[in-house]
């Protein structure tokens, strides 16, 4: 079995390191392939972060902790204009102020 039909059965997700020597000779290497650890994403794009709400914590609170204003908090998150209150682990979408960043 020649070595680029070696090569063309190794699965792609693999590692593969050949390594010859001096009298053409191939070794052929196989790591298995490398788990990568999935990370979730809270920030849904830049400018914007994900707060998830806590115990206690109201409407203007959450802005005066970034730096911004209820109504804009309103304007970000649609769906809050239909609830009477905010739940505790509800996640919204907050676009801090620029004084937030200095």
């Amino acid at each position: 079995m020649s070595i680029k039909k070696i090569l063309f059965s190794v699965c792609l997700s693999c590692l593969v390191i050949i390594s010859y020597s001096q009298n053409n000779d191939a070794a052929i290497n196989i790591d298995p392939p490398v788990q990568t650890e999935r990370v979730k994403d809270l920030n849904p794009s830049p400018g914007f972060v994900k707060h998830k709400v806590a115990k206690g914590e109201w409407l203007e609170k959450i802005a005066a902790k970034y730096k911004t204003k209820p109504k804009k908090i309103y304007k970000d998150n649609p769906k809050m204009l239909k609830q009477k209150y905010l739940r505790p682990g509800q996640i919204i979408v907050v676009r801090p102020g620029r004084k937030y960043f200095a």
